[in-house]
């Protein structure tokens, strides 16, 4: 008897677990899809966004990317200041970027260089 009786036990155990997997999955399918768009325009307009933070992000990495140095290509370059203001040194070869009022021209110069 015991046999019989574990054996319903098990198969009501195991349609319990079935029936929590599929509330559980239907619950996070519920939760997910609560974050996503439901019509075009809300599609539409998250793709603009994820446009502009792209863009965003593009101008970033160019803005903080080394710079490089236009004689030996060495991204070893610093600011340093000199009595005519300040400009842009590359530690390497010695190769100096013109002489400007602020740190934003010279990093901007020494960007122009050929």
């Amino acid at each position: 008897m015991r046999a019989a009786g574990s054996g319903t036990l098990s198969a009501m155990t195991d349609d319990l677990e079935r029936i929590r997997a599929h509330a559980t999955e239907r619950e996070r399918h519920f939760r997910i899809s609560a974050y996503l768009p439901s019509s075009f325009d809300e599609r539409k307009m998250l793709r603009a966004a994820h446009a502009d933070v792209e863009a965003l992000l593009a101008a970033l990495r160019e803005a903080t990317a080394p710079d490089h140095c236009p004689f030996c290509r060495s991204s070893v370059v610093a600011l340093i200041k000199d009595p005519d203001g300040q400009l842009v040194l590359c530690k390497t070869c010695g190769g100096r970027g013109p002489s400007c009022e602020t740190e934003a021209e010279a990093w901007a110069a020494w960007r122009r260089r050929p």
